[in-house]
């Protein structure tokens, strides 16, 4: 009962997200908040913020009700949470096999998924996505 969709970065998530909860379609929104990087811009954040009703502040971080937003970004919370060994190796595995650039396999769902998946075959379990799961799913 429930879609993922991905927006191809957060300037793309204020529109569709905007429709769906006009039409009173659960919504859960995740992104990341950039701080510390080089051409990060507050005011994406704000847009998201307003958005779920929530404080605007400029480097938003953690899992709420209706939406979570990660720190820096996905890759930063799983190297930390899985660890950075089980993170790397897997990753390297899944560029050579599926001839991508760093740029490119940390935006596929696919290498994220295997990371997660071979993290967990590990023993090793990402608590902030489990929790983004858990919030989703209770809207669904």
């Amino acid at each position: 009962g429930c879609a993922i969709i991905p927006c191809e970065g957060k300037r793309n998530i204020d529109r569709p997200a905007a429709a769906f909860l006009g039409l009173g379609i659960p919504t859960y929104i995740v992104w990341d908040a950039d701080c510390g990087k080089k051409d990060a811009q507050p005011v994406d954040n704000h847009r998201l913020l307003r958005l779920v009703g929530a404080d605007v502040v400029d480097w938003p971080s953690g899992v709420f009700e209706r939406y979570a937003c990660l720190p820096i970004d996905l890759e930063h919370t799983l190297r930390g949470e899985l660890g950075e060994e089980v993170f790397s190796r897997v990753l390297g595995q899944c560029e050579n096999e599926y001839c991508l650039s760093r740029r490119h396999s940390l935006k596929k769902a696919l290498v994220i998924e295997r990371i997660v998946r071979q993290a967990r075959a590990e023993g090793r379990t990402s608590e902030t996505l489990e929790s983004i799961v858990n919030q989703a799913r209770s809207l669904c």
